[in-house]
Order: structure tokens, then C-alpha cells, then sequence
């Protein structure tokens, strides 16, 4: 049965589920309007998360646009939450959170073009990774005076707001769906275990390739960046991502929801005896899973999964294997 509380992330009131999940372990899911679907441990309710509050407005953030991809983060304690912060790296300037503004009203539209959407100037900020509702009201303002949205101008930090994507702004997400459909990279994102290394030389690498895909598998190139400034980079440069959520990385969790907040197609595979702890730690239930046994297996449904829902890339494939 559902009750009130205050969300252990922002601490505005929320609503808190209880379950049972396995012997005597109780799963909280927490629906807060600003920080999106969730779940945590009681230990987590009780003592909070030690999140410094010049920076909680990130957890905040990162919690929320996983939520509205359709990934439920389970935060069971600090840890987790570190976890999660240490694989993020926040939006770089106002054209990339106004694009990812464009990308959730686009969302929330279905296609529909007519369709205007209800933003909340003091719930909705964490979309962009704004740190309140007076600079989410900026990015927004700023949407609005580059022609992106019509709505009227905002009188108060506090009003929600009523906007539909103008014919500029679908000009503006049409120009980001060509430059990724440009690419020929996909991006696989897996547990670098050698458990997997089979997956990956006998399963991922050959169904991208044979699909028109250059794969991409982070650990396995050279570079001088910081690693999280190159995944971020990476993810945003692809044509498509793969998530193999063996082992339950909270990076890759965080890479899907990076590529569908920003409109990349993800399809998800899972190990077959990892399959039942789809909800233990990050639920992503809702998606359809390749569920895999082999790497020969996994090949095959790669390559049936991607030509049925992506299409083949621009890359020059190579022979199916035989």
C-alpha cells in the first residue's frame, strides 16, 4: 500500500510502495514528481543518502532522466549512489540540456505535432540537469527566444508552463537524427569481465559488423581523455547502442539511459543466468531483452533484432558467419 514520505534525494513529499523481493528483502519503490521512479532499501529511507547538497541536484538529475527512459535505478545505499554519480558527467553548456529539452517534449508528444506539453518550472528542472527552477526558466527562456518552442513568455520561476515543439524545433531534432543516422558506430556497452570475452569476439563484434556497424567496446581503445568524457562523447556519436546488462554495471545502465534521452535506439541483451535479477538493482523489465545462452546465439539474435528494428547501418558488413 502506497504512502507519503519525503523523497531521500530531494526531500519534497513522495510516494513510497513496499515489496518483498526474495527471503525478507524489502524493496521500496519511491515516485517523486521531481526525481522521477526509483527504488531503495528501508536502510536507504532511514538514513538518507549521503549526497553532498551542492551536488544533489545531479543525483536528482541522473535519477530522473533514467526514470523517464524507462530505467528504475535501485539505490539500496550510499554506495550505490556513488556508484552512480562516478560514471556521470553533467551536460556541457546550454545548446546540449535545450537539445535534451527538445528530445523530452518530443517524447512526451508521440508524434502527436499538434500537442502541447505541461513543463513544471519547479519539477521538471532536473531534465536538463538545471540546479533549480531559475535555471531551468533560463534554458527555457532561451528555447523560446531561438524560436524552438511556442508558448508565451514565462512571467514567474514557479507558473508551470504550457510549450509545443515549432516547426524549428522539429527542424533542430530532424538535424540531430541525420547526423546520428550519419554514423556507423554502435556502441556496446557490457561488463568488462572475460567471462564476456567470447560474447564479444563471437557475438557483439561480428553481428555489428555484419550489419553495417563498426562496434565500439570503450576498454578495448586507446585515448587521453578522462574516461567518462569519452563515453559520453562516444555515446552521442553513435548510430545505435547496445546494453548487456550481465553483471548489472551501473555504467551501462547509465549509458542506455544517456543514448535514449537523447533519442539513440538501445536494444538490451542479458545473459540467461542473470535474466532473474533483472529487478535487484536497476529495472529495465519493460524493454524487450535478447536473452542469450551462447555467443552463437547471441549473434543470430543480434543480427535478426537490428534488421527488424534499426535497420542496417552504413558500414561495409562482413559474410555472415557459416
Amino acid at each position: 500500500m502506497a504512502k507519503e514520505e519525503l523523497c531521500p534525494i530531494c526531500r519534497q513529499p513522495a510516494h513510497f510502495e513496499n515489496s518483498i523481493i526474495g527471503l525478507n528483502n524489502i524493496l521500496i519503490t519511491v515516485t517523486c514528481e521531481r526525481c522521477g521512479r526509483f527504488s531503495t532499501s528501508p536502510a536507504g529511507i532511514h538514513h538518507g543518502f549521503w549526497v553532498d547538497d551542492a551536488r544533489r541536484y545531479v543525483l536528482s538529475s541522473i535519477v530522473r532522466n533514467m526514470s523517464e527512459t524507462g530505467i528504475i535505478v535501485n539505490l539500496a545505499d550510499n554506495d550505490s549512489c556513488q556508484r552512480l554519480m562516478e560514471t556521470h558527467v553533467i551536460p556541457d553548456g546550454p545548446f546540449e540540456r535545450i537539445d535534451m529539452l527538445l528530445e523530452h517534449v518530443r517524447r512526451k508528444s508521440e508524434g502527436r505535432y499538434s500537442d502541447s506539453i505541461v513543463l513544471s518550472l519547479t519539477q521538471d528542472y532536473p531534465l536538463i540537469y538545471a540546479r533549480d527552477n531559475r535555471d531551468f526558466r533560463f534554458h527555457l527562456d532561451k528555447a523560446l527566444e531561438l524560436g524552438l518552442f511556442e508558448g508565451h513568455q514565462i512571467l514567474s520561476d514557479t507558473e508551470p508552463r504550457e510549450v509545443r515543439l515549432s516547426l524549428t524545433g522539429w527542424q533542430r531534432l530532424a538535424e540531430l537524427k541525420a547526423h546520428r543516422s550519419q554514423s556507423d558506430q554502435a556502441f556496446v556497452a557490457m561488463w568488462f569481465d572475460k567471462s564476456l570475452d567470447d560474447a564479444w569476439e563471437n557475438g557483439f563484434k561480428p553481428a555489428l559488423k555484419q550489419t553495417g556497424y563498426k562496434p565500439l567496446r570503450i576498454d578495448k581503445e586507446h585515448f587521453n581523455d578522462k574516461i567518462c568524457d569519452r563515453i559520453v562523447n562516444e555515446v552521442r556519436k553513435s548510430a545505435l547502442l547496445v546494453a548487456d546488462i550481465t553483471g548489472e554495471r551501473s555504467g551501462v545502465f547509465f549509458e542506455a539511459g544517456l543514448a535514449l534521452g537523447r533519442g539513440i535506439p538501445v536494444i538490451w541483451t542479458c545473459r540467461k543466468d542473470y535474466a532473474e535479477k533483472l529487478k535487484e538493482h536497476f529495472d529495465t523489465r519493460q524493454y524487450n531483452h535478447i536473452i542469450w545462452s551462447a555467443a552463437s546465439d547471441l549473434h543470430s539474435q543480434l543480427v535478426d533484432r537490428i534488421e527488424a528494428t534499426v535497420g542496417r547501418g552504413v558500414a561495409p558488413t562482413t559474410p555472415p558467419l557459416v
